[in-house]
């Protein structure tokens, strides 16, 4: 929060929007997010720099979305690697294909 003022006329407080030093999140709707689940599959595509990879299960491809606080189980980030077979723990968005992932194990 930050007090502005001019040789003593009119004082303003202006106040930072909540977050602005983080990055916003977005939080998808309670109804789109199914329940945790374990999807095992072969990695197709792999991008590090995003932390997001895609995983091949059967005939469906899902995105898989690691970035924070997610357990490796065996292996490491380093570890995702197209061809590589991974078994992902995470929420899925439904409407999206796309898992945020709370457990990886490479």
């Amino acid at each position: 929060m930050f007090v502005v003022g001019s040789l003593g006329i009119g004082t303003a407080i202006i106040a930072a929007p909540a977050g602005a030093a983080s990055r916003p999140t977005h939080k998808p709707p309670a109804g789109a997010i199914s329940a945790s689940a374990t999807y095992k599959g072969t990695i197709k595509t792999a991008d590090a720099a995003k932390t997001i990879f895609t995983l091949k299960v059967g005939s469906k491809t899902y995105t898989v979305f690691y970035r924070g606080a997610v357990k490796f189980t065996k292996g490491s980030a380093a570890s995702l690697k197209v061809g590589a077979t991974v078994s992902v723990t995470g929420n899925l968005i439904k409407t999206k294909s796309l898992v945020h992932a709370s457990s990886i194990s490479a």
